[in-house]
């Protein structure tokens, strides 16, 4: 009775500290995981069902006396990708987080 106690508890230990997030996702028969670049997880997984950029651009001018410049930014630092269930082995939906290019998390889709 006891070591199933704690088998349970061991289970609901592991089922929180997973989550929603997944460690790799497997694209025809490659794994890509956290630390690879976008633009392995696109070769090997595809353009991604949609594309969300997080940051921020816009104009600005600059003055200084007589003279002035202007010119734009852009400030998108991160991007989430949604990879749908078409593109894996999983046949599950993902959302791959990338922070300047470089995949950050990636979370299983319900």
């Amino acid at each position: 009775m006891k070591k199933l106690i704690v088998l349970i508890w061991s289970l609901i230990a592991l089922n929180a500290w997973a989550g929603s997030s997944t460690l790799g996702v497997r694209c025809d028969g490659k794994i890509i995981g956290v630390g690879d670049s976008q633009t392995k997880v696109l070769n090997y997984c595809g353009e991604p069902r949609s594309v969300y950029q997080i940051g921020s651009s816009g104009r600005f001018t600059v003055r200084h006396g007589y003279r002035s410049s202007s010119g734009s930014y852009s400030n998108a630092l991160r991007e989430v990708w949604v990879l749908g269930a078409a593109k894996n082995a999983d046949h599950v939906n993902y959302n791959l987080t990338f922070e300047n290019g470089v995949l950050k998390r990636i979370e299983h889709v319900r």
